[in-house]
């Protein structure tokens, strides 16, 4: 069994010029980010099973501001998705970390973290 994978974060409309792995606006809500996760080789980390937690917190400070489910949409496939709530990025500008937590009876495994920059609206 291979422990490593990877979610890889797909910008709504900032992927040409993103300096952070996914940029969103202070205060969005209402639209979901989606994520692929992968093993170390490429192919698709099979969710079937499994709990997604879309985890963040402001880089450098140990809470966490969300702690959420993501709706598995393809399980085999490794797609799953996080709806933003009301009150995710309340402050701008900031940078956050987040990471995808999958977790079932016998396992707990950790996305690589990934990069948030909070832009005015």
């Amino acid at each position: 069994h291979d422990r490593s994978f990877w979610g890889q974060i797909f910008d709504r409309e900032n992927e040409d010029k993103l300096m952070a792995d996914l940029i969103v606006k202070k205060g969005d809500k209402g639209y979901q980010i989606n994520f692929t996760v992968q093993t170390s080789t490429g192919a698709a980390r099979d969710l079937t099973g499994l709990t997604v937690k879309f985890k963040a917190w402001v880089t450098g400070q140990s809470t966490v501001r969300v702690n959420a489910a993501c709706t598995v949409t393809d399980a085999t496939g490794g797609k799953c998705n996080y709806l933003l709530q009301a009150g995710d990025f309340p402050s701008a500008p900031e940078d956050l970390t987040c990471l995808l937590y999958l977790t079932s009876a016998s396992l707990i495994e950790s996305s690589n973290s990934y990069t948030i920059q909070v832009h005015e609206a």
